[in-house]
């Protein structure tokens, strides 16, 4: 059980700090528009999406077009989302994905796959002659393309601060 003293600097000390919800983030640059950005807010929640309008110092919105989908029109469009800056704890914009990742395991999927497929062909089906390398290359190749690809989606994020 806590005392009575515990209690109080207890309650000093957070009432001093503030809270993670309370936090507000600062902006100190400039975010020009069109730039992706994940906003995470003081309910928990994360909105990610293209900017509208330019984020500056002291803005009081952020308007956005949710990210994936199509494009934002006139303003009724239902996927524009104007937030209060306020309720903003963090944001981070993007910075690149991760396609040289999927690559690298697309291509390793894909040998593994053509290995497997080579000596399955090869024990099933007598052949006159074995299957070549040349036929792994091809799973290798279209594991590197889907790996790539499916990379691509994943998105490298940085704090914006």
């Amino acid at each position: 059980m806590l005392s009575a003293r515990t209690a109080i600097a207890w309650l000093a000390l957070t009432t001093l700090c503030g809270s993670r919800a309370s936090a507000q983030v600062r902006v100190d640059t400039a975010i020009d528009s069109g730039t992706l950005v994940r906003v995470r807010l003081a309910d928990s929640s994360v909105v990610v999406g293209r900017l509208l309008t330019r984020l500056v110092p002291g803005a009081t919105h952020i308007e956005l077009c949710r990210y994936p989908g199509r494009p934002c029109f006139l303003p009724p469009d239902p996927a524009r989302i104007a937030l209060p800056a306020a309720s903003a704890i963090r944001i981070d914009s993007a910075a690149g994905t991760r396609w040289r990742h999927g690559l690298a395991h697309g291509a390793l999927r894909g040998f593994a796959v053509g290995l497997a497929a080579k000596y399955l062909a090869e024990s099933l089906f007598p052949l006159e002659r074995p299957v070549s390398l040349s036929a792994i290359l091809v799973f290798v190749l279209a594991g590197s393309v889907s790996g790539g690809l499916g990379g691509t989606a994943d998105v490298i994020w940085r704090g914006v601060q």
